[in-house]
């Protein structure tokens, strides 16, 4: 079926694909961004108030990380096929109705089902890759600019939330502070992502990056595509590729780490004798190193190859854990804070790497299939710090050998060169053999 051609005098001024852009930044902020900036802030009173070890109450983060490798292959097939909006309208209701009704857990059982089951399905379907997957689709040439801002959500969160948290917890309690910031999200989200989440331009007679369409379509391998420079890769053509799992490997390792910090740091702070305020500013300055960090990165991405990049990111991620633990000051904190803020660049080369590489025609699907390795290795790092300070009574030791691993998946990223796609490989035995 051909594309609708749109006339130039009737085009609007704004590119739909910007509104995406902004719906994904909100639900980014007050969905996504929670779990990596506010929930640190409950861990201890959680963990006292239910009386649960720091290892118990660290689970809860793998049984996400279960839940989220278990939907991502679903999740990515049904995003490719039918778009985000569906998707991301359940996934705010899911998670805004469980996020309120951790103001009645009493129980590791009940904290469990309504944080690591309940509000992982709002997380799994309305934020993270739908996200940023959906902006991948509507964004060729200009990728890298627009994931530079898709992304800042989660960072964003860290600006706006920690100081807030620190307010709700002790003036509420931490359950009316989660009871608050459900109704709050469902109330903020529902609308934009109803009015605005759409699966491709070319469903609505546009193409990436706000082009006007040619009346008639660009064929390559006889499937319609928006771009000639990008190749379609379908799911099992991207997994025979080396590229695809190093990429991968080299994410497993960042994940590692940085699902450890962030949920750990918080507790290493008041662990050295400092305040609950000197957290809230530690997480607010990695917060707002990682918004400037998004467009420095996003638009490098335009220019230089990403790989090179994300290996630049993870070595700083690796000296700002060994800044941490070397000059335990207030300074020192609120240095390596910054550095790992600006560091903080997987969840931007998650989206445009995977772009790149594989294009956006089946980026949900292809996702989906590398996404449970990803989000076990996430799992993995907040239990595993949680065993340490429990055997150790310290973080030391595992933010050495978390920042090991950072500068591991580095190595990793350098390796994963560009794949050919099969059709480039063919004609280049037809040149030899003619």
């Amino acid at each position: 079926m051909a594309l609708k051609s749109l006339d130039p005098k009737t085009k609007p001024r704004i590119f739909h694909g910007w509104y995406i852009v902004g719906t994904v930044i909100l639900v980014g902020t007050f969905l996504g961004g929670f779990q990596s900036y506010a929930f640190s802030f409950f861990f201890i009173p959680i963990s006292e108030d239910l009386d649960l070890s720091r290892t118990a109450t660290s689970g809860v983060l793998t049984l996400r990380a279960i839940i989220m490798a278990i939907f991502a292959l679903p999740v990515g097939i049904f995003l490719d096929k039918y778009g985000s909006r569906v998707l991301m309208v359940f996934g705010i209701i899911v998670g805004g109705l469980s996020t309120i009704g951790m103001f009645w857990v009493n129980s590791l059982l009940a904290f469990y089902l309504a944080m690591g089951v309940g509000r992982t399905l709002g997380v799994a379907t309305a934020a993270g890759e739908v996200g940023t997957t959906t902006v991948a689709k509507w964004f060729v040439r200009r990728r890298g600019r627009a994931m530079a801002f898709a992304t800042m959500g989660t960072p964003m969160a860290g600006v706006i939330l920690p100081i807030l948290t620190v307010f709700l917890i002790s003036s509420f309690g931490w359950r009316a502070a989660f009871a608050m910031y459900g109704a709050f999200l469902m109330a903020v989200l529902l609308l934009p992502a109803f009015l605005f989440m759409r699966r491709m331009p070319e469903d609505m007679g546009l193409l990436p990056d706000g082009d006007h369409p040619d009346d008639e379509p660009i064929m390559v391998n006889g499937k319609q595509q928006a771009t000639a420079d990008e190749p379609v890769w379908t799911m099992p053509m991207a997994v025979r590729t080396p590229s695809l799992w190093l990429l991968t490997l080299s994410m497993n390792f960042s994940m590692l780490m940085i699902g450890a910090v962030m949920l750990h740091i918080v507790p290493y702070i008041t662990d050295q004798g400092f305040s609950n305020e000197l957290g809230a500013v530690t997480i607010t300055t990695m917060a707002v190193g990682a918004v400037s960090a998004k467009f420095f990165w996003g638009f490098l991405s335009e220019k230089y190859p990403f790989r090179y990049l994300m290996a630049i990111g993870q070595l700083l991620d690796a000296t700002a854990l060994v800044v941490f633990i070397s000059f335990p000051s207030t300074a020192g904190i609120l240095i390596g804070g910054a550095m790992f803020g600006f560091a903080r660049t997987q969840a931007i080369w998650s989206a445009i790497g995977y772009a790149s590489y594989y294009g956006r025609h089946f980026l949900g699907t292809v996702r989906g299939v590398v996404a449970p390795f990803r989000l076990i290795s996430g799992a993995g790092g907040p239990i595993l710090a949680g065993v340490f300070y429990d055997s150790f009574g310290n973080y030391n030791a595992i933010f050495l050998l978390l920042a090991a691993s950072s500068a591991t998946g580095a190595f990793f990223a350098v390796l994963a060169r560009p794949p050919v796609h099969p059709s480039e490989r063919t004609s280049t035995r037809d040149e030899i053999q003619v």
